[in-house]
């Protein structure tokens, strides 16, 4: 039975070897329980069932490596997710930041357009021209979908919930335009945005940030990766610079010695100056 599917360690490390074969991505950092789970739902949804036969059709079919890829790279999350978060952003942060020559931000190992269009709403209240946003997708097809920045009647409404939260809510109609069923974001951002698919792990693009949001993403790796992400972020942050992460994480012990929280309430980091 197909709803009798449960991989164990052994089975999936083979499933990770091949796709990493194939497709050049190492899931084997992930956290076992989230490969797991989407592994199994995705044998589920295509009718497989067993490892031998998910390792023959990975093998058979490149298309088919890139559908088992958007299942593990769904994004996790909605626009305006953390309500509580993009307030104190838009309150306590972005004032500090907006008045800097230049204010760069980085949103890296990107998978949706969701972070990036809740900032860009975000940024409405404030004079953009000085303000670059560099967006680092996971792959090319995400890239082509962050830069559309359309949503689905079911994303739009997903977030309703989260706009009402918002200090600055208004009715959703007000921050949506509609064409052919499809939602966009309103917005007047007139920065610099600059687009590009990187291998975030491989820290190949370092530079200096004055804000970075990496949220929801190291819930689905192993303490490895989360360290290792970390330590890539650090590199990327200004002495001073903030780095917002999702509220169900945190940025471990050893991090500590160069970040510091700064409100108890929501997952905003600083950079110690002396880090």
């Amino acid at each position: 039975m197909l709803s009798d599917i449960n991989l164990n360690k052994t089975e999936i490390k083979h499933i990770l070897k091949e796709v990493k074969c194939i497709s050049g991505f190492d899931f084997s950092e992930y956290a076992h329980s989230f490969i797991k789970r989407i592994t199994e739902q995705f044998m589920i949804s295509n009718n497989i069932f067993s490892d031998v036969d998910l390792i023959y059709r990975i093998n058979k079919s490149e298309g088919f490596v890139g559908q088992f890829l958007e299942a593990v790279f769904v994004p996790q999350t909605e626009l305006f997710r953390d309500a509580e978060m993009w307030n104190f952003l838009q309150e306590k942060i972005i004032p500090k930041l907006v008045s800097k020559k230049e204010f760069k931000i980085h949103l890296p190992y990107s998978k949706g357009g969701e972070e990036l269009y809740s900032l860009l709403y975000i940024l409405n209240k404030f004079d953009s021209s000085n303000i670059k946003i560099n967006v680092t997708a996971v792959t090319d097809k995400h890239l082509k979908v962050i830069k559309k920045g359309e949503f689905s009647p079911k994303q739009t409404k997903s977030s309703v919930k989260n706009i009402e939260l918002l200090k600055s809510a208004v009715d959703s109609d007000e921050i949506f335009t509609e064409t052919n069923n499809k939602f966009s974001v309103k917005h007047n951002f007139i920065g610099e945005i600059t687009f590009e698919t990187c291998e975030f792990f491989k820290g190949r693009y370092i530079s200096e940030f004055d804000l970075i949001l990496f949220r929801n993403s190291m819930i689905y790796f192993n303490s490895a990766l989360k360290e290792k992400s970390i330590k890539t972020i650090i590199r990327s942050l200004k002495k001073g610079a903030y780095l917002i992460i999702g509220e169900k994480e945190t940025t471990g012990a050893e991090s500590s010695k160069k970040l510091k929280r700064v409100d108890k309430n929501v997952s905003i980091y600083k950079k110690k100056s002396f880090a």
